[in-house]
């Protein structure tokens, strides 16, 4: 008797992953670069349990960081049942500042000076 509510949590364990929540952030990964064309422009993943929101495209990585970037992406989201994608405008040009890839109309005080765009 006593092994039956260990059974059904063991049981219930595997539902258990489908309900986490995971970001996926341009953060996480390599944003460093030399001049604009070492970044590329990602959309990052917000996964709250069986939810799925993208954010529009305001971040940037390194060009190299992209692929790994895509699988975490994919990873974060495989369990989502709802997908949610906001209209978004375009955020301009991808820059480098200071060895950093982002987009200067949405980080004005980290490329204030020292910008290489395409």
């Amino acid at each position: 008797m006593r092994l039956f509510p260990l059974l059904a949590l063991l049981a219930l364990a595997p539902l258990a992953g489908c309900q986490s929540d995971a970001d996926v952030l341009a953060s996480q990964f390599d944003q460093s670069c030399t001049v604009a064309t070492d970044c590329v422009g990602v959309e990052e993943l917000s996964v709250r349990g069986s939810m799925c929101t993208y954010r529009c495209p305001r971040s940037a990585i390194n060009v190299n960081a992209k692929a790994a970037f895509d699988a975490a992406k994919q990873k974060a989201g495989a369990h989502c049942t709802s997908v949610a994608m906001p209209d978004c405008m375009s955020p301009g040009p991808i820059a480098c500042s200071n060895g950093r890839c982002g987009y200067p109309a949405f980080d004005e005080d980290a490329f204030s000076s020292d910008v290489s765009s395409d």
